[in-house]
C-alpha cells in the first residue's frame, strides 16, 4: 500500500488524513488524468465511500498516519519505526489488524 495526497501535496503543502488515501502500486500508477486512469473526483469519491471503514480510526490512529505521512513519501517501500509507550498498543488496535501497522518487539522480534 502506498499513501498518496488526494490533491497534489505541492498545491495544498500540508498532509492532512482528508487529502490522503492508501492506493495498492497498481491503482497508484493509474492515478491521472488520462484515459484508464483514476482521476481526483474519482480518488475522492472512493474515500467518501469507505466512509464507515474511515470512521473506524481513531483520531489518534488518524494523527500517526498524518504525523509519519511525510516520512513514509521520502521513504517509499522502507519501513518506518513508531515508537509507542508500553501499554499504548491498543490505541492502534486497527491499523494493526488491517495491516497498516505491524507490531514488533522492542529487541526487534515480531510480537
Amino acid at each position: 500500500m502506498e499513501i498518496e495526497h488526494i490533491e497534489h501535496w505541492a498545491q495544498v503543502k500540508e498532509h492532512r488524513f482528508e487529502n490522503l488515501i492508501a492506493l495498492c502500486p497498481t491503482c497508484h500508477a493509474r492515478k491521472g488524468n488520462g484515459p484508464g486512469q483514476i482521476d481526483r473526483k474519482s480518488l475522492r469519491q472512493y474515500k467518501a465511500n469507505l466512509a464507515v471503514l474511515t470512521s473506524r480510526y481513531s483520531d489518534a490512529e488518524r494523527r500517526l498516519i498524518e504525523h509519519y505521512a511525510k516520512q513514509m513519501e521520502s521513504r517509499p517501500g522502507v519501513g518506518i519505526l513508531v515508537p509507542l509507550p508500553f501499554g499504548m498498543d491498543w490505541q492502534i488496535t486497527y491499523l494493526v489488524r488491517d495491516g497498516y501497522l505491524e507490531k514488533q518487539h522492542p529487541l526487534g522480534a515480531l510480537a
